[in-house]
């Protein structure tokens, strides 16, 4: 995936609204505003279950969340690559599975605060 930056947008949109949305997308108090304290509750109940969700729906949430940080940090994929290394890492220090994957969800969200 290829990253547009306000000079790709300019043309389609103006100077001025290029120069705007680089501004606010930059911000962090942007992405901040995607928060809300309901949102865990919100994801356990779309993951189905009884209000706890599996560990693979923990890992794809991270992941998406890790996304939309690479993307504003305009480095696609990072958190992921992160994760795999912080991964391959615990397995040669020999942790056990479980604590691998508890592992690379917490890679994944490295950058979000």
């Amino acid at each position: 995936m290829q990253r547009a930056n306000s000079d790709d947008v300019e043309p389609m949109v103006g100077p001025r609204i290029a120069a705007a949305l680089s501004t606010v997308l930059h911000d962090d108090t942007t992405w901040a505003a995607f928060w809300d304290d309901r949102l865990p509750a919100l994801v356990a109940v779309a993951a189905g279950g009884y209000g706890a969700a599996s560990v693979k729906q923990v890992e794809r949430v991270a992941g998406a969340m890790g996304e939309v940080v690479d993307a504003a940090m305009r480095e696609p994929g990072r958190s992921r690559r992160v994760a795999q290394l912080a991964m391959e890492l615990a397995r040669q220090l020999g942790a056990a599975d479980a604590e691998r994957r508890a592992i690379g969800v917490a890679a994944m969200l490295l950058n979000i605060g």
